[in-house]
């Protein structure tokens, strides 16, 4: 499997063991979101890796294990543990998939084939409320015709009430930018998050796609993060400082030699 399939794995074994005991008040999970660290640790690149959140603070698949665990009528949550290639497990291959979702049900397609409809695994992982798909149905060899795209639908109460679609192609098609808020205050110290992927046709972040982010920035504000940047894993994050003076910041970025995208915020007065 990828490792970030195995990394969240782990937090589904842990968390179903920590439910499945009275003796047990709680776990706690190390950590949150990558961080910076010495040179003794971490991955040779002197960051910790252990975040189910990457230094961005944008979710890797354990993020949305735990997002599955919330309340359907809080949000539906419906996110396929898959980058959908050949290369997703060791010797090739995407068996199984994995889905992390609070739906009661999902239906999987590939291409128009339908390949069924699925519970969640409740034999492995029997004390969490809503324990992952794991869905073993696609054919061992990973060089054959079957990989189209796929699709995948959750149902709540026998109706659709999500759906995930992967490009089997894996070209990149858009570029994106999304800002945590488009609203600042012109104070000189209000800021921004404003979050980077590259995604295929269907909004998934494409991770092996190498490419370096131009950012421009016009209006009262401070544009904070590497620029240009390299993409690690499809995506990433600068952030914005807004000014003194009300008024509007936009800020444009090109990847590779096609892909553009701008974001405009308004700063208004403290």
């Amino acid at each position: 499997m990828l490792p970030l399939t195995v990394h969240a794995l782990l937090h589904v074994r842990v968390m179903d063991l920590q439910f499945g005991r009275d003796d047990v008040a709680g776990a706690i999970g190390w950590c949150a979101f990558d961080y910076n660290t010495h040179q003794h640790f971490g991955s040779g690149d002197r960051i910790c890796h252990h975040g189910v959140m990457d230094i961005f603070r944008l979710p890797k698949w354990a993020g949305y294990f735990y997002k599955s665990q919330r309340p359907p009528q809080e949000a539906v949550v419906l996110q396929s543990a898959t980058i959908w290639s050949v290369g997703d497990r060791s010797g090739g291959g995407v068996n199984p998939l994995i889905v992390f979702s609070n739906c009661d049900e999902i239906e999987v397609f590939a291409g128009e084939e339908y390949m069924g409809r699925f519970a969640p695994d409740r034999e492995h992982y029997p004390h969490l409320k809503h324990p992952p798909f794991v869905v073993e149905w696609i054919a061992d060899d990973p060089w054959g015709s079957w990989m189209k795209d796929l699709r995948v639908a959750g149902y709540l109460n026998g109706q659709v009430a999500a759906e995930q679609r992967f490009d089997a192609s894996h070209l990149p098609h858009q570029l994106e930018l999304t800002p945590d808020t488009t609203e600042l205050y012109a104070d000189g110290s209000d800021m921004t998050r404003i979050a980077v992927r590259i995604t295929d046709c269907y909004g998934n972040v494409l991770p092996f796609i190498l490419s370096v982010v131009q950012f421009e920035i016009t209006g009262e504000a401070e544009l904070i993060g590497e620029n240009p940047m390299p993409l690690i894993g499809g995506q990433g994050a600068v952030y914005v400082k807004a000014g003194l003076h009300p008024g509007q910041v936009t800020v444009k970025a090109q990847a590779l030699t096609s892909l553009h995208a701008a974001v405009t915020l308004d700063l208004s007065g403290g």
